[in-house]
């Protein structure tokens, strides 16, 4: 149970900012098409997530012991340091969602007239 609980921590610190910013951006620009508010807080929470998952994974590795334990410390310490590269690929990704959606829209707009 504890690799089940271990690899889902490790595979959720990369996919969890897709889980949270892509549905929550495509539904903002399906209610307003512009960059508002809700962009900067689907980047805010998208990071925000990856964080939180971060600290628990190295929590919960750390409190299992081990040789593995220092190794994801290091990846705490690396996430610290490259915080505003990461932060940045959140946003990038945030806005690349909004773009997408907003083409798709509009080609569906262009379909029904």
């Amino acid at each position: 149970m504890g690799e089940l609980i271990e690899g889902f921590l490790f595979y959720m610190v990369v996919l969890s900012p897709a889980v949270v910013g892509i549905p929550l951006q495509i539904r903002a620009t399906k209610k307003s098409q512009r960059l508002d508010k809700f962009f900067a807080i689907n980047c805010i929470l998208a990071s925000g997530v990856q964080i939180v998952v971060i600290i628990s994974y190295v929590y919960y590795v750390a409190n299992k012991g081990g040789q593995q334990a220092e190794a994801v410390g290091w990846l705490l310490v690396a996430y610290v340091l490259f915080s505003i590269v990461i932060i940045g690929l959140n946003t990038l990704m945030v806005l690349v969602t909004h773009f997408i959606t907003k083409w798709i829209l509009k080609n569906r707009a262009n379909k029904v007239t």
